[in-house]
């Protein structure tokens, strides 16, 4: 028999399809994982902010990222971020040492958090899945610098379809 639930179920997984693919068109070099102290998405932005500017200016390097923002009480609220970054002598954030991002995450928000090298595209695939994903208890991170972003734009279609 089919019911309401059942077009809700189906318009959720295309809707984290559409997700995947998304943040599939794009090469990261780093998977942030950002615990937050609450779950004001507005704050967690604004956290969010101000580690960038201060991390950008520390480590010169330009960054961008997509993510999103989960604010679901069986996980805790948490930012995942796909991020890439450079500067003006080439160097990326694969040059970059995270355990001085996730110290500076700490002091602004006294949060703990994690940064991993991205190996591959399981990583977005994970982004999308139903954990990180949640009915009404995700929002998608305020891109960031999407010229920059533009250029790790991927030479071949997604596979993630």
């Amino acid at each position: 028999m089919y019911n309401d639930r059942d077009d809700e179920w189906k318009q959720t997984i295309k809707y984290r399809r559409e997700i995947c693919n998304f943040l599939g068109q794009y090469d990261y070099e780093w998977f942030c994982s950002l615990n937050l102290p609450d779950y004001n998405v507005v704050n967690g932005e604004k956290h969010l902010k101000k580690w960038r500017i201060s991390m950008q200016v520390k480590d010169n390097i330009q960054i961008s990222y997509l993510g999103v923002i989960v604010v679901s009480k069986v996980t805790g609220p948490h930012i995942h971020l796909l991020m890439c970054g450079k500067n003006k002598d080439g160097d990326t954030l694969l040059n970059r040492n995270p355990k001085l991002w996730e110290d500076e995450w700490s002091d602004i928000t006294k949060k703990d958090s994690w940064i991993e090298i991205v190996n591959d595209e399981n990583v977005v695939k994970y982004l999308s899945q139903s954990g990180n994903t949640p009915i009404n208890n995700f929002e998608l991170v305020q891109p960031y610098n999407k010229k920059f972003l533009v250029k790790h734009k991927k030479n071949t279609p997604s596979i993630l379809q």
